[in-house]
C-alpha cells in the first residue's frame, strides 16, 4: 500500500511513532556521549578504578580519603580497614592479610550506567580482585572489593566519588558461589596467579628447604585445597585426583576435580609442575565440569 492510499489517521500515527523513535535515538546517543564524558573526566581527575585499586593495594590512605564519601570512610573505619587519627590516616592490613604489592590487583568488571543528564547522574561500579598474603603463610588469598561511584551532590562542580564499598576476603571457600567470586577468570593471571607473578616460585623455593612442612603441595589434590583456599570440611567440598600425565617435553600435569557438595557443581582444576620434577604442583586454570 502506498502512503497516499493509507488511512490519514493511520498515517498520522505512523509519522508520530517515527518521531518518537527518532527522539529516543537522539536521547540515547546523547546519554552515551554524556556517560563517556563523565567516565573520562573521573578517570582523568582521579585515576579511575585503577587509581582506587592501586591506592588500596599500596595502602595509600590519603588517596582513598580524597576519592570517597564520608559515609564510605566511616564504614571502612568501623570495619577496621581505614584508621584515621589526629589528622592522619592509614590503611590497615585486611584482616590477617596484606596486599602482595601495590600492583597486585585486577579489575574484573566495570559497569558504567545510570542516568544520562546532570539531573540524573550516572552511577558507575567496579569489581576488583586483590591478591593478598595471609600472615606467616605462603599462599595467596583473593579479596574481592566492589565499589560504586557517583557525583557528590549538591556542589555543581563536584567530581565523582566512591559512595559505596565492600571488601570480602576468601580465606576458606566452601561453596561454588564463593569460588566463582574469588576466581572469576578461568585462565591466565585472573585464574590463580601462581604461575604468573613469581609468587609460586617463592613458595616452591620454601618447599624445597622444608619439604615436610609443605608436603601437601607435592600431591595434586592436596595442593588444590591449600593453594585455592578450599575448606577441609569434606561434607562441604570434596576433591579427588582425576588425571595424571607425564610428557618428556611438557613435563608432569594433573587434573583435580572439586565437588561443592551442597549444590553439586563440579570444577576441574588443571595443574603442572613448572619448577621441575621435584617441584610443587601449581594450579594454572579451571573449568566447570558439566
Amino acid at each position: 500500500m502506498k502512503d497516499k492510499d493509507r488511512d490519514p489517521a493511520v498515517q498520522a500515527k505512523l509519522e508520530k511513532l517515527a518521531e518518537v523513535n527518532a527522539e529516543a535515538s537522539r536521547k540515547n546517543a546523547a546519554r552515551e556521549a554524556y556517560l563517556k564524558e563523565r567516565q573520562e573526566a573521573w578517570t582523568r581527575e582521579t585515576g579511575g578504578f585503577e587509581g582506587w585499586a592501586q591506592a588500596m593495594a599500596g595502602r595509600d590512605a590519603e588517596t582513598i580519603l580524597r576519592l570517597s564519601t564520608q559515609k564510605v570512610q566511616q564504614k571502612m573505619q568501623e570495619e577496621g580497614l581505614l584508621i584515621s587519627y589526629g589528622g592522619t590516616a592509614s590503611i590497615r592490613e585486611w584482616g590477617a592479610w596484606t596486599a602482595l604489592d601495590e600492583d597486585a590487583w585486577q579489575i574484573y568488571r566495570s559497569v558504567w550506567n545510570g542516568g544520562g543528564s546532570p539531573q540524573n547522574e550516572p552511577r558507575f561500579g567496579s569489581a576488583i580482585i586483590y591478591y593478598a598474603i595471609p600472615t606467616n603463610e605462603n599462599r595467596l588469598i583473593r579479596c574481592r572489593e566492589t565499589i560504586k561511584v557517583r557525583k557528590n551532590w549538591p556542589e555543581e562542580d563536584s567530581f565523582m566519588e566512591v559512595y559505596d564499598e565492600e571488601m570480602v576476603c576468601f580465606e576458606e571457600i566452601a561453596d561454588y558461589e564463593s569460588f566463582l567470586a574469588a576466581y572469576p577468570s578461568s585462565v591466565g593471571e585472573g585464574a590463580f596467579a601462581y604461575l604468573h607473578d613469581g609468587f609460586g616460585a617463592l613458595i616452591n623455593w620454601e618447599a624445597q628447604k622444608e619439604p615436610e612442612k609443605y608436603r601437601a603441595l607435592f600431591e595434586p589434590a592436596a595442593a588444590v585445597v591449600h593453594l585455592l583456599n578450599l575448606t577441609t570440611d569434606e561434607t562441604r567440598v570434596s576433591v579427588r585426583n582425576l588425571k595424571y600425565q607425564r610428557n618428556d617435553a611438557a613435563g608432569e600435569s594433573a587434573v583435580v576435580e572439586i565437588t561443592f557438595v551442597g549444590t553439586g557443581e563440579k570444577v576441574k582444576v588443571f595443574l603442572s609442575k613448572p619448577w621441575g620434577e621435584k617441584g610443587i604442583w601449581a594450579p594454572d586454570s579451571w573449568m566447570l565440569d558439566f
